[in-house]
C-alpha cells in the first residue's frame, strides 16, 4: 500500500478525510449520500491534496514527473500555493506536535517511576 508515493498520498487524503470531515467519511463509509456543500469540500481538499505532491518539501526537494515529463523544483512554487499548503497542514503539524508531547511526556513519567 505504502509502496510508492502515489498509494502514500491517496492514503493520506483518506486519513486526512477522516480526521478533517468525520461525518462526511462516516456516511461514505456507510454508503450514505453526502451533500453538495460537503462534496464540493472534499474535493477542494482533493485537489490540494493532489496540488501538493508537486510542492512537498518546498525549499528542499526536486522530483522528476514521469507523466508530464517535467522536473518540480522549490523555485516552482509560488508564495500563495506555499501559504494555501501550509494553512492546510498547520492543524496536522500542531496536532502531531501535541503527540510527540503528550508521548514524551508520558514516556518520561514512566521511566521516573520503573527505576527503583
Amino acid at each position: 500500500m505504502y509502496s510508492g508515493h502515489r498509494e502514500r498520498h491517496a492514503a493520506g487524503l483518506i486519513q486526512h478525510v477522516a480526521a478533517a470531515f468525520p461525518n462526511v467519511y462516516g456516511k461514505v463509509m456507510l454508503g450514505m449520500s453526502v451533500g453538495a456543500e460537503e462534496a464540493a469540500g472534499i474535493g477542494e481538499l482533493a485537489d490540494l491534496l493532489t496540488s501538493a505532491n508537486s510542492w512537498k518539501q518546498a525549499g528542499f526537494y526536486s522530483d522528476f514527473d514521469p507523466d508530464s515529463g517535467e522536473w518540480s523544483s522549490p523555485s516552482s512554487v509560488t508564495a500563495a500555493e506555499f501559504a494555501k499548503i501550509r494553512s492546510l497542514i498547520s492543524g496536522y503539524v500542531t496536532e502531531t506536535q501535541r503527540q510527540l508531547d503528550e508521548f514524551t511526556r508520558y514516556r518520561r513519567a514512566g521511566q521516573a517511576r520503573a527505576r527503583p
